[in-house]
């Protein structure tokens, strides 16, 4: 009959939604209005280090690192009063043994029929890898400054123009140009002496 169609393709429907829930390769949660957990696929549990079990029932602020819960808390408020309908936010989670992991988490809230909230829908990507990438460059950024400042020769950095791109401590007390009046000059035109301008 059709009826039986109707709710065979239902189920079919569903079973195929939560199979996609389940396998996305992000991680995926539901919480409730009040932030506590109602469903969380594999790859999320994965992320953080909790089984499913001991995710289910808590309230989400319980692994999100102590720094980040008020930016969730003033953000799910907006969403709750129709101020936005989704966010984006780069946020620390706690991991089960106790680091910290960097995940970019996209926020959504889903409304019934007649339009009342209903639950949050959480989809959550694991950018720690990324974010020491950057932690790393920008303390090699520091160290190499660091050397550049407190070298005892004058140090000139220069582009394929030959515009001046950097120019340290001891090239102010060599050559008596103030950093802020070389920057993006040529270097023929400050520091080269005019007879060999042209060469």
């Amino acid at each position: 009959s059709e009826i039986k169609r109707v709710e065979g393709e239902l189920r079919a429907s569903e079973r195929q939604s939560q199979d996609m829930f389940e396998h996305a390769p992000l991680g995926m949660a539901t919480l409730g209005l009040d932030g506590r957990v109602l469903r969380v696929n594999r790859a999320l549990c994965n992320i953080v280090g909790y089984a499913r079990e001991e995710l289910t029932g808590i309230c989400f602020s319980d692994v999100t690192h102590p720094e980040d819960i008020d930016i969730s808390r003033m953000n799910i408020a907006r969403l709750l009063k129709g101020n936005i309908s989704a966010y984006l936010v780069e946020k620390r989670y706690i991991h089960k043994d106790g680091h910290p992991v960097w995940a970019r988490v996209n926020t959504s809230l889903q409304r019934n029929a007649a339009g009342e909230p209903q639950h949050l829908i959480c989809q959550m990507e694991n950018i720690s890898a990324k974010r020491q990438a950057e932690a790393l460059q920008q303390e090699r950024k520091h160290f190499l400054r660091a050397i550049f400042e407190s070298a005892l020769d004058a140090v000139v950095l220069m582009n394929g123009k030959g515009q001046i791109t950097g120019w340290n401590g001891q090239a102010e007390k060599i050559f008596g140009w103030h950093r802020d009046e070389v920057l993006g000059r040529s270097l023929h035109d400050t520091i080269m002496p005019a007879r060999y301008r042209e060469a």
